[in-house]
């Protein structure tokens, strides 16, 4: 099973060449927003291995607030 990583970036071009690249070194990506999305994510008992967080992204938590959950 490839290793998932969980995108947070709210700039759509800088996180689909982030996603894109590492896609194509074989990584399972998934792409969200917002840090509503990432707490849905993980709310749905979904699991990842890596997390890059956009530290400003827009959401009702802030990035620091996620990495610590």
């Amino acid at each position: 099973m490839a290793v998932c990583i969980v995108i947070l970036e709210a700039d759509g071009a800088a996180r689909h060449i982030l996603a894109e690249y590492l896609r194509a070194c074989g990584y399972r990506v998934v792409e969200t927003v917002s840090t509503d999305d990432v707490t849905a994510y993980f709310a749905a008992g979904r699991d990842a291995d890596v997390v890059i967080l956009d530290v400003v992204a827009p959401g009702l938590q802030n990035a620091f607030e996620i990495a610590t959950e």
